[in-house]
């Protein structure tokens, strides 16, 4: 899995079995990406948002239909 196939609305599952759906990709357009990495704004099944950079999202998701 690549980051352009993270893209809003997608769903995944973590590796624990619990499903998400990523909302937004955060800062694409930073002058810095080093000091502001590309993230990843998800939600799981009971509406509580997380957040991670895009590299720790695909280490532990895989993308599923749906």
């Amino acid at each position: 899995m690549e980051q352009q196939d993270v893209l809003p609305g997608t769903r995944w599952q973590h590796r624990n079995g619990n499903f998400y759906r990523v909302h937004m990709i955060v800062n694409e357009h930073a002058d810095d990406p080093e000091r502001y990495p590309l993230m990843v704004v998800y939600i799981d099944e009971g509406h509580r948002i997380w957040c991670k950079s895009i590299e720790r999202f695909l280490a532990g998701m895989t993308q599923v239909n749906g």
